[in-house]
């Protein structure tokens, strides 16, 4: 399958998106008053984003990977 970006530009935005993250989550645990308050997931779409890099982007790898990313709490 063709990507229309390059293959490091994954790992670029989930490193923008991790910087600006780490701002957004300091400003954001001030705000409710704990750190690591479950209203902060920057760090888990991050981690995803790592995760899901070297995986194969087929129709089935991408239904696998959004039906396992489901709640924790199963």
């Amino acid at each position: 399958m063709a990507h229309c970006f390059p293959a490091y530009a994954l790992l670029v935005a989930a490193f923008v998106l991790l910087l600006a993250g780490v701002k957004a989550a300091a400003v954001a645990e001030a705000h409710y008053g704990q750190s690591d308050a479950g209203q902060i997931v920057i760090d888990e779409v991050v981690g995803y984003m790592m995760a899901m890099y070297l995986v194969p982007v087929t129709c089935w790898t991408l239904a696998a990977s959004f039906s396992c990313s489901g709640s924790s709490t199963w």
